[in-house]
This record gives C-alpha cells, structure tokens and sequence, in this order.
C-alpha cells in the first residue's frame, strides 16, 4: 500500500477483532521516503510522520468510570456508535528515538511507540513486530479492551510538508 501526503493526511481504516490473548504480536514491513524535517513527536505542530500504524481499542463500559460512561452514552447517541477508547500508535519517528513512547500530543487516549527512528533506513523495507499486548498493559496500566481497528496513516498536514510511506503484510500472530 502506498500512501502519499502532501500538506494533507492519507489514512486507511479497517474494522477487526483481535482476541490480543491468543494474537498478540503486530507485524508489518514499512518503508519511507525520507522523514519530515519539521516532525517533532512531543508538539501538535510538528505532530506528523511518514509512516504509522495505529492499533484501536474498543470503549469497555463494564471497566468504565461513571465519568467516562457519560461522556461515551452522549457520543454514542451523537454519532450512532462509540468512538475508540484508545490507541498504540507504532510511528516511524522524526526525532523520538527508537524504543521510547510518549502521549500522543493531540489525544491522551493514544500512546505513541517510535519503532524505526531518523533518517538512516529511509529507502528500505523494514520488518516489524511489536507486543500489542504487552506495550497496551506497560502504557496504560491496565489490560486491554478488544481491538476494534487497525490503521495506517502518512500524514505532514501539520509540518506543512510532504511524505510518502509503504505499508505490506499486517498480520497479527
């Protein structure tokens, strides 16, 4: 899949249960261009990447606090369904280095994990597998709700810039 972003974000979605007690290891091969100059994974404003892969958690009412149930009941009658409950974002950093996991800067509910860092492995296929199970327990505190989605995204609307990413065999085992 290829994916191309020119001050603009280029996504696609797809709906998936995965029982992450029986699968829980994410692999892919991935690919970029070059990274985005101006990504800085800890700002809104250099919040961009060539390559990422989101993993999206189902909103649990039965672990929900009263608070949280609330505000998921009014966006469910708003929009027909509850929105995710959270999000693994595996990126290909611009400066994180590789390893290192920070919150997300737009979102609390979604968890960034720099996979591949820097420039030194643009123009090459890189194959990943990532613990989404584990990296889900280590960043939140807690066991997972159901996998709901899984996505990728190359995205430089926020750097103003341009980006092209490749996606290839996502399977969880």
């Amino acid at each position: 899949l290829k994916a191309e972003a020119d001050q603009a974000a280029s996504g696609i979605y797809k709906k998936i249960e995965i029982d992450l007690k029986q699968y829980p290891i994410l692999g892919w091969r991935w690919k970029i261009h070059h990274i985005l100059a101006q990504g800085d994974e800890k700002t809104k404003a250099g919040d961009d990447y060539a390559a990422r892969v989101y993993v999206i958690f189902d909103f649990d009412r039965k672990t929900a606090s009263f608070w949280d149930r609330s505000k998921y009941e009014l966006m469910k009658f708003l929009y027909g369904e509850y929105p995710p409950a959270g999000a693994l974002n595996y990126i290909w950093a611009n400066r994180l280095p590789k390893g290192q996991s920070i919150p997300n800067a737009y979102a609390r509910e979604a968890k960034m994990i720099a996979v591949e860092s820097g420039p030194e492995y643009a123009e090459q296929w890189r194959e990943e597998r990532v613990n989404v199970l584990e990296d889900y327990k280590r960043l939140f505190g807690k066991e997972p709700p159901p996998v709901s989605g899984i996505a990728v995204m190359t995205d430089a609307d926020d750097t103003g810039g341009s980006a092209e990413g490749y996606y290839d065999d996502l399977s969880f085992y």
